[in-house]
């Protein structure tokens, strides 16, 4: 007996690593009703926390952090509170430099920095993405555009490309997913419009991990609309997620969160417990 629970045990440590090396999305939309879910590759979605509003979340993979934004407010979520419903902690209202509320609509983690991007900045028509100091919530622009070119209604980073991506909302033209180099320079490329099953949404949440970018739906759009499934590789739609948060969200917010090596242990020790108490 001792030999097949030993087995079973060790079956599922490797299966829980497995799972949680690859990381799932992470998303959640902007109506007060919606829970912010955990969704690996395959599996049922988990949720994180119930009833929060997301504008906009970003991973501090390193750090087992997850960032939110809704409105000016920024708060933080450590994935040491994994299974427990606990909800963000709230950190700081964040201002512009030289003065005024920001609130970005997107957020997004890169080389150790959060960046946030905002439809429009106050100044003229134009939008910004801002470095967003976490500790006192200064926002200082770091690219500047033509509002009437771009509705930047989400920002993500690629680790392994080294570009910033995002969602153009704009639909008097351009809008779908853009590609810029905010570190080298230079303008933003177009990539590709939505998915043809997006057509009538707006989406507005954005993750990216292994050469694919998730689109997520957020804004007014049909209930079905699904999560699509783009590979920057092939330049194709590959493949489309129920959404389980449904459609016609106000805005979302999305990110690939990979689980620390603290946190997998958590979760295992939590999984062989459970064994031990149904044998």
């Amino acid at each position: 007996m001792k030999a097949i629970f030993s087995a079973a045990a060790a079956m599922l440590l490797a299966g829980a690593a497995q799972a949680s090396m690859m990381g799932g999305l992470v998303i959640g939309g902007a109506d007060d009703v919606n829970d912010v879910l955990y969704l690996e590759p395959g599996q049922a979605p988990v949720p994180l926390f119930e009833n929060y509003s997301v504008w906009g979340v970003a991973a501090d993979n390193d750090n087992g952090l997850l960032y939110f934004v809704a409105g000016d407010q920024l708060s933080s979520w450590s994935i040491a509170e994994f299974g427990n419903l606990t909800p963000p902690t709230p950190l700081v209202s964040m201002t512009k430099q030289g003065g005024g509320q920001l609130t970005p609509a997107g957020l997004t983690w890169a080389n150790g920095k959060l960046y946030g991007s905002e439809v429009n900045s106050g100044v003229g028509n134009t939008g910004s993405i801002w470095e967003i100091n976490t500790v006192t919530g200064v926002g200082t622009p770091i690219y500047t555009y033509d509002a009437k070119q771009f509705k930047l209604d989400a920002l993500c980073f690629d680790d392994d490309s080294g570009l910033f991506y995002f969602l153009d909302s704009d639909l008097s033209g351009g809008r779908g997913l853009w590609s810029i180099d905010l570190i080298g320079g230079g303008d933003p490329v177009f990539i590709t419009d939505f998915a043809a099953s997006q057509s009538a949404t707006l989406a507005s949440g954005l993750a990216i991990n292994k050469g694919r970018a998730y689109l997520v739906p957020g804004r007014s759009g049909p209930s079905n609309a699904p999560i699509a499934v783009f590979d920057l590789n092939t330049s194709m739609f590959v493949d489309e997620i129920e959404n389980p948060l449904g459609g016609g969200l106000k805005q979302g917010g999305a990110t690939w969160l990979v689980p620390t090596p603290g946190a997998m242990a958590i979760m295992m020790a939590g999984g062989i417990v459970a064994m031990r108490r149904r044998r």
